[in-house]
């Protein structure tokens, strides 16, 4: 019965219309967490403004233009949740606004705006983030990016207490995710979200019971810049496939250089452990063969011009 009451203590869901909070709601619900609202970023207002269950006009809020793709919006929707945007968080009618809810906690998953200290003390239990890395290594805003760049097995979440500071809250929960082969970006934001999901529902049941505070050290990474996909024929043919797979939707061209000339790589379409090429690179017909350190990958790319 207590784990029922403690479940039930309403919570509000800040987060984007993006694969992980959509999945991190799920878990949510399924779990029978009183989530009573979902609040996304959108334009500058006094307060948060609800977001009617109708396709908004294209100056609202493009990302949820006409139900192209199925996001946490729809899912709120569907399950008669209100849907909130709210723009700058230092204004007075942020804060009212949110004390006027009284939530127990508020849960974050992938909102992308600092949210101010002022904010963070209203809640009774705080502010809590899911963040898709073990922490305290790949603190900032494009974990999962910098994960798969340096081809980090098993990747993780981690539910902690929100801040001043960046990423470096006590710690409530953590869990790991194998990492399947050929995984895209939003696959991989989706199992991660479920797992989130679940940490925090479990977390909240327990009555957020385990607070540790965060290791010393740790590490911090920025958005990565149009270097950071370049491949490196070192890495290892799986690596550099599942590399590009998951970061394809950055829309990022990827770089190599090989036989004295760089390469423009657009997109991967396979992999082989075992093959062995004549050269770094065989190109016909507009697809590249690679070769890694052990194998190559086949893709889509050209030659780039001097």
């Amino acid at each position: 019965m207590a784990d029922l009451e403690r479940a039930s203590q309403p919570i509000l869901l800040w987060g984007s219309t993006g694969a992980m909070t959509e999945a991190v709601l799920a878990r949510l619900l399924a779990a029978g967490v009183a989530v009573t609202g979902l609040v996304l970023p959108g334009d500058d207002t006094p307060a948060p403004r609800p977001l009617p269950p109708s396709p908004p006009a294209h100056d609202e809020l493009p990302l949820l233009d006409a139900f192209v793709q199925r996001s946490a919006v729809h899912l709120a929707w569907a399950q008669g949740l209100p849907v909130y945007t709210v723009g700058r968080l230092n204004r007075p009618g942020v804060a009212a606004w949110l004390a006027e809810q009284a939530p127990a906690a508020v849960l974050v998953a992938c909102f992308p705006r600092r949210i101010p200290a002022a904010l963070l003390a209203i809640p009774a239990r705080g502010f809590l983030n899911l963040h898709p890395s073990r922490l305290p290594a790949y603190r900032g805003p494009a974990p999962l990016f910098w994960q798969l760049r340096d081809d980090v097995q098993p990747l993780s979440v981690t539910l902690h207490w929100m801040d001043a500071d960046l990423d470096t809250g006590d710690i409530a929960a953590q869990a790991d995710l194998l990492r399947p082969d050929g995984a895209t970006g939003p696959e991989l934001d989706t199992r991660l979200g479920a797992l989130g999901g679940d940490l925090a529902a479990q977390a909240l049941a327990a009555g957020l019971s385990t607070r540790t505070p965060q290791l010393p050290g740790g590490s911090y990474q920025s958005w990565p810049s149009d270097a950071d996909f370049s491949l490196e024929l070192a890495w290892s043919a799986r690596r550099a496939y599942n590399f590009m797979r998951a970061t394809a939707e950055w829309g990022r061209p990827y770089w190599l250089t090989a036989q004295g000339q760089s390469w423009r790589v657009a997109r991967a379409l396979g992999w082989d452990g075992g093959a062995k090429l004549s050269a770094p690179v065989v190109y016909q017909d507009g697809i590249m063969r690679i070769r890694f350190n052990p194998g190559s990958v086949s893709a889509i790319g050209t030659a780039s011009a001097p």
